[in-house]
């Protein structure tokens, strides 16, 4: 193992009980007491990227949005200087952006389920021992063929299955801004940011669905928060 492998490993040790205490934390919906855990964490081991795009989402629940888009936008770096994107799934942001949001949501069900649509198909994370790929599957579907509230029907049933999934948050904060509630599509895209999975020590790569849901949240208009 490389001395710089052994000194993140070092710092991943001595950094993780913070992260994990401010996860902890966030769930009993104290944000400024796990934003102060997050911080602590991050002086110890600033290349987590993961947790600081979890910090950029308690400081927007608080209203900090400078502080907010700040954390999303260094991460976001961080991980592009790293090697490391959103590009799985940047063409539909780019379309949801312009308001083109059957374009948008054809191109994530392409990203998602691959050019054939099988359910069986390479997901981000494996869903079918929940019954949740068919409702993301036939949502994704819906909402391509412009058919929204069918759309946020699947999703809904989706994200009623585990609240935690990325994948069921993520697009159901898009069909939520179709519909015109930024509120609600805030809190989705927030809430995938909770729920990334990346724990690796000496690593700047988020699930990639994490840094969309950050490059969306960067992008949607604060004067609507």
């Amino acid at each position: 193992m490389s001395t710089e492998a052994i000194w993140n490993n070092a710092l991943w040790s001595k950094s993780y009980p913070l992260f994990e205490k401010a996860k902890a934390i966030d769930n009993q919906g104290d944000f400024a007491a796990a934003i102060k855990q997050y911080e602590a964490g991050l002086s110890i081991f600033p290349t987590n990227v993961e947790q600081q795009l979890r910090l950029g989402a308690d400081y927007d629940r608080l209203g900090q949005t400078v502080k907010a888009a700040n954390e999303w936008r260094q991460a976001i770096q961080l991980a592009a200087g790293a090697g490391f994107g959103e590009e799985r799934y940047c063409e539909g942001d780019k379309l949801l952006e312009t308001r083109s949001f059957r374009d948008a949501y054809r191109a994530y069900f392409t990203a998602e389920f691959g050019a054939g649509g099988s359910v069986g198909s390479d997901m981000s994370v494996t869903y079918t021992d929940l019954g949740v790929a068919p409702l993301i599957h036939d949502g994704l579907a819906a909402a391509g063929a412009g058919n929204f509230p069918t759309a946020m029907r699947e999703l809904e049933s989706a994200w009623n299955k585990d609240p935690t999934l990325q994948d069921s948050n993520f697009f159901l904060a898009g069909v939520k801004y179709q519909a015109g509630d930024l509120r609600a599509a805030r809190a989705y895209w927030e809430t995938v940011l909770d729920h990334s999975d990346w724990a690796l020590p000496g690593q700047n790569a988020p699930s990639r669905i994490s840094l969309a849901a950050a490059t969306l949240l960067l992008w949607l208009p604060w004067r609507n928060h």
